[in-house]
């Protein structure tokens, strides 16, 4: 998927003209980017699954020791 979008825009314009500090840096910077999305959107899920389970269970989620058990 992206992550081979990213190796083949990587290997085609900047290792090629032998720039792998830039291309390395370029690649770091996105890689940070797409984890800090994913950091987010895994706070979102776990809060979505927190309500779920406070729904079925009621606030039982506190001394739960499986956060991802919703029923």
């Amino acid at each position: 998927g992206q992550f081979q979008q990213i190796e083949s825009q990587r290997s085609t314009t900047d290792e090629n003209k032998g720039n792998f500090s830039k291309s390395m840096t370029s690649f770091l910077h996105q890689a940070e980017e797409k984890i800090g999305q994913l950091q987010k959107e895994e706070e979102r899920v776990f809060l979505l699954v927190k309500e779920i389970t406070e729904y079925f269970h009621g606030d039982s989620t506190k001394e739960e020791a499986h956060p991802l058990r919703i029923f």
